[in-house]
């Protein structure tokens, strides 16, 4: 009897291990994803470049879920920065996974921010809406700051210099705000052509937006939406 009963939570412990291996998940192929920052960042990170990193204080860097600007109501993510570089670039990034590892994705961002400049707008270095240019793509390699020089912080992943884009991120639009005056407006952004990025061995993507700024001074803006789309090629 013992022996039987020995016998028998042996094979209970054995059952349970093989009820509980973890089976991978298969790799999505087709997915959409949809952002709204009402209360919470959904673990989009931020990070600025292109500046001194011996003098990252004074370039007021902030971001925080607040309230939006008059006249708009609602919350969203803000990002904002003071440009004393001449070319600060400002950028929010979030990890996509279980993707099928090496594979090229066609990836489409349909972008909406709050932005206060019009298009006619004058500042020192450029138009605080014009000279702003905003960029999107995706790598498969995390965006990090990258110390080129012991004064000088740039962005490993391509990019471009503001109005030239990179092999990672595209132009997809400036942050004017589609008016004849300076109100706090939501506009859209869009990659209207089509973009592929190749997914690591684990199957991780990276999603990357940010502003080029040539405008010298202080950039706010705020993402209230971002949806997102992967679709394998074949």
């Amino acid at each position: 009897m013992k022996y039987f009963l020995m016998s028998l939570m042996i094979f209970a412990i054995i059952g349970c291990d093989k009820e509980d291996d973890i089976i991978d998940p298969k790799p999505i192929e087709n997915v959409q994803y949809e952002y709204v920052f009402n209360s919470t960042s959904d673990m989009w990170q931020a990070e600025f470049t292109d500046v001194n990193p011996k003098l990252d204080t004074i370039y007021n860097f902030n971001y925080a879920i607040e309230n939006l600007p008059n006249p708009l109501t609602g919350n969203g993510m803000k990002l904002q920065s003071n440009n004393h570089s001449d070319d600060l670039f400002m950028y929010i990034k979030k990890k996509i996974t279980n993707l099928k590892p090496n594979s090229n994705y066609k990836v489409s961002l349909d972008i909406n921010l709050a932005t206060e400049p019009p298009q006619n707008s004058v500042g020192v270095g450029g138009s605080p809406g014009a000279s702003v240019v905003l960029k999107a793509g995706a790598s498969e390699i995390e965006p990090k700051r990258l110390l080129e020089t012991q004064e000088y912080v740039t962005l490993n992943i391509g990019k471009g210099q503001q109005s030239t884009e990179g092999s990672d991120l595209k132009i997809i639009g400036d942050i004017s705000n589609g008016k004849e005056k300076y109100e706090y407006t939501i506009i859209n952004r869009k990659n209207n052509t089509e973009y592929v990025a190749k997914t690591d061995a684990n199957g991780n993507l990276w999603i990357c937006i940010g502003t080029d700024s040539g405008y010298e001074g202080i950039t706010t803006i705020y993402f209230t939406k971002i949806k997102l789309s992967l679709n394998l090629k074949p």
